[in-house]
């Protein structure tokens, strides 16, 4: 069982507070990543929340931060130094609804097809199994010097 928490999600990451949005990974496959979740609880003080909300662009934050902690901790299982990523596109993005603070996001990522550096996965969101948002990323990982 992998759950990865607190500080120890900083090493998976490249963001730093107070723009972190990932405070846990956990799952139960340790080749690959499937079946690898993603969360976040959303405290008043995040920098996403407006009136008690959390807002659109930090669930998509959010989404981009789980995508490169599930990157993250697939290479730090092969023991390599984790590549720069960056988002290349958001695209087929459904906001269902915005989630409070209190709400716990749980996000999952499923690869859908990968070539050279440039994958291209699913995000889903859900708060206690209600999907509120999802999207596909295309991701750039750059490699090398």
């Amino acid at each position: 069982m992998i759950d990865i928490q607190g500080d120890d999600i900083l090493s998976l990451i490249p963001q730093r507070p107070p723009m972190v949005v990932v405070d846990r990974l956990y799952g139960l496959n340790d080749i690959g990543c499937l079946g690898l979740h993603s969360c976040l609880t959303i405290l008043p003080d995040n920098l996403f929340c407006e009136s008690g909300v959390f807002v659109e662009a930090g669930i998509i934050e959010h989404m981009a931060q789980s995508a490169a902690a599930r990157v993250g901790y697939r290479y730090m299982l092969e023991n390599v130094a984790v590549p720069i990523g960056f988002i290349a596109s958001v695209d087929k993005f459904k906001l269902y609804r915005l989630p409070h603070i209190g709400d716990i996001l749980d996000t999952v990522i499923n690869d859908i097809h990968s070539v050279d550096n440039i994958k291209l996965i699913e995000v889903i969101t859900s708060i206690n199994g209600e999907l509120i948002a999802k999207c596909r990323m295309k991701i750039f990982m750059k490699t090398g010097t």
